[in-house]
């Protein structure tokens, strides 16, 4: 626990035999204090989650940041970045995998608030396979973008509802292919029970 402070845990390769592993099973906590948000970092080779990383606000303080960033995601747990304040904004939450980024259908990540929705980016360098919960919803919807040159979303359920003012969902690329700086999918299949 790091109220107001950042968590980082990284693992390197140490050669071409051993791989760098961090397997989140428990609870990390950095939670906004005094206006200051928290930051959680985990790398590694393989980084698995199936517990619960929470950088949400507390009373006065928008959502943290949480990066996952490793050649292979595992994202089985729960991973919050929500708004607490009356009018707060949900934080930022970025899982980048090199190769495959796959989450459970135990998986839940939310960046929501009461004011504006953060922000959810989802980066599968090879394939990405959602079938949790991903939400950046608010008074304002957030944005959420879900990109691999192989994805496949099996009864996933990504939102970025808003009460007065609705979100953007980027599933495969951006709109018509155009934005250079985002991965456009190859193959984008959606599963029935799929939830947009």
């Amino acid at each position: 626990q790091a109220d107001g402070g950042s968590v980082i845990l990284t693992a390197r390769a140490a050669g071409e035999v051993l791989s760098g592993v961090v397997n989140n099973t428990g609870i990390v906590q950095a939670k906004g204090i005094s206006n200051e948000n928290g930051v959680i970092r985990l790398s590694g080779d393989l980084v698995v989650n199936t517990g619960t990383l929470d950088a949400s606000g507390n009373a006065s303080n928008d959502g943290g940041s949480i990066t996952l960033h490793g050649r292979s995601l595992l994202q089985a747990g729960a991973i919050h970045a929500d708004g607490e304040a009356g009018n707060g904004s949900g934080g930022i939450i970025t899982l980048a995998a090199a190769g495959a980024l796959i989450q459970t259908a135990a998986g839940e990540i939310t960046a929501n608030a009461a004011g504006q929705g953060g922000t959810i980016a989802l980066t599968g360098g090879s394939t990405a396979f959602l079938s949790g919960s991903v939400s950046a919803s608010g008074g304002r919807g957030g944005r959420i973008s879900v990109t691999a040159p192989q994805l496949t979303l099996a009864a996933a359920t990504i939102s970025a509802d808003g009460s007065t003012n609705g979100g953007t969902l980027l599933i495969g690329g951006d709109a018509h292919g155009d934005n250079s700086s985002m991965a456009n999918a190859q193959t984008t299949v959606v599963y029935p029970h799929t939830t947009l």
